[in-house]
């Protein structure tokens, strides 16, 4: 395998780290040390699945960033775009307006509000109580 760099790889490309023969961390660990906030382009053919991905988007790989793009919703917004990377724009069932329903989908106030709502579902108490479950499925 030779070495890779950022851009080797289309991340919208379901089949490029296959191809490559990678697991993803091993890409996102290049991008993380030469490209940490990496532009990827829309792939150039976008498929013609439910899932299109006709435009390029962002890839944050540091944590600063990402905590930074998390808290400044005022300049990246969950509500404007869409969470998903895909083609919300003409696909009925996993359109924009769909994605503003859910919680990722939605910048505050109205996240914070969801969020209160569900968070006590996700404490370190409920959720070790759902592990048993949770590793039996996986199994």
């Amino acid at each position: 395998m030779t070495e890779l760099r950022p851009g080797d790889l289309n991340l919208a490309d379901p089949d490029a780290l296959l191809a490559a023969g990678i697991s993803p961390h091993d890409y996102f660990t290049v991008l993380r040390n030469e490209d940490p906030v990496h532009w990827n382009p829309a792939p150039e053919d976008p498929g013609d699945g439910a899932l299109q991905v006709t435009e390029g988007f962002f890839v944050l790989t540091r944590w600063a960033d990402i905590r930074q793009a998390s808290q400044d919703t005022k300049t990246f917004s969950s509500y404007l775009g869409s969470p998903v990377i895909w083609d919300v724009g003409s696909n009925p069932l996993f359109g924009l307006e769909i994605q503003r329903a859910g919680i990722m989908g939605q910048d505050p106030p109205h996240h914070t509000k969801m969020r209160r709502l569900v968070q006590p579902g996700f404490t370190p108490k409920v959720t070790a109580q759902l592990e048993p479950v949770i590793r039996e499925h996986a199994r």
